[in-house]
């Protein structure tokens, strides 16, 4: 996602030389703004724009923090342990080669190849399912040699939709009972460290498996922060004269103003727009 709208941009271009933009011009300014926006994301280790996150992860033995990828949280949806399978799918139809079962976010995408052609199959959908048991139901009537079971009763009644998306493509679905997880024990004691992504609780340790924790939540700046818009800016700015100008050139001097020389060889990203950044770098744990 764009830090920065195109105004901006060109804002930062303005300041330096007096320019027009062509429509040619104004494309390669888009490009320059997606480009900056990514790098930037990319050495802060973190997304600005307000997202919903879905992450698996784990506690660290010996200590009381469980910590998340995005900052700053504005809200925790759910916080989950235990992942255990609560649907069961199989394909036992002796033609097949091959048979494997999707989860995504929509629903399943229930794949199987015969003599070489692959079929797939994603009429089985959360929102005409919303049981874990319909699903079942939906899965036993497709025919082509599908089944479904939900292994515990106590799980017949829950949503399909709580299921976690990309939980890999399970090969063992062809002749044996491919198991889908779904983290089973919510985990309501905890406190929120916002600016640091950090949940902490003293009264239990964190599961410490990896992946034995499911926290959903809500993170990132309502505003994008006004050093992070300059940065993004410059660095756009930066890029834009460099795919503009003479790529065989070492420096140009632009009269306007002031005179002012670009160089072209070097588009890392500046030391200036590092500096303006640095507050908002996430430490890697």
């Amino acid at each position: 996602m764009n830090l920065i709208s195109r105004e901006r941009a060109q804002q930062a271009i303005l300041e330096k030389a007096p320019a027009t933009f062509t429509a040619p011009e104004l494309a390669l300014l888009d490009q320059a703004i997606a480009a900056a926006s990514q790098t930037i994301e990319n050495w802060c280790r973190r997304a600005f724009a307000v997202q919903r996150y879905d992450e698996r992860t784990q506690g660290h033995e010996g200590t009381p923090y469980l910590f998340l990828s995005q900052a700053p949280i504005l809200a925790v949806e759910r916080v989950t342990a235990d992942p255990t399978v609560v649907l069961e799918i199989t394909n036992t139809t002796a033609t097949n080669q091959r048979a494997s079962v999707q989860v995504t976010d929509t629903g399943l995408t229930l794949a199987r190849v015969v003599s070489g052609t692959l079929t797939l199959d994603t009429s089985v959908t959360w929102s005409s399912n919303a049981t874990l048991s319909a699903v079942a139901a939906a899965v036993n009537g497709l025919g082509n040699g599908w089944s479904a079971r939900v292994p515990r009763s106590a799980y017949a009644l829950w949503p399909s939709a709580d299921l976690r998306p990309i939980q890999g493509a399970l090969f063992c679905a062809l002749g044996a009972w491919a198991g889908i997880k779904q983290h089973v024990t919510d985990l309501p004691s905890y406190e929120i460290e916002e600016e640091a992504a950090v949940l902490y609780r003293t009264d239990a340790p964190w599961p410490t498996s990896p992946g034995s924790v499911r926290v959903c939540y809500t993170a990132g700046y309502p505003e994008i922060p006004a050093p992070v818009q300059e940065a993004t800016a410059e660095y756009a700015a930066t890029l834009f004269w460099q795919a503009w100008r003479d790529p065989g050139a070492s420096s140009i001097n632009v009269v306007g103003a002031g005179m002012s020389t670009y160089s072209l060889r070097n588009v890392l990203l500046p030391g200036a727009c590092k500096g303006l950044l640095l507050p908002y770098r996430r430490t890697l744990v």
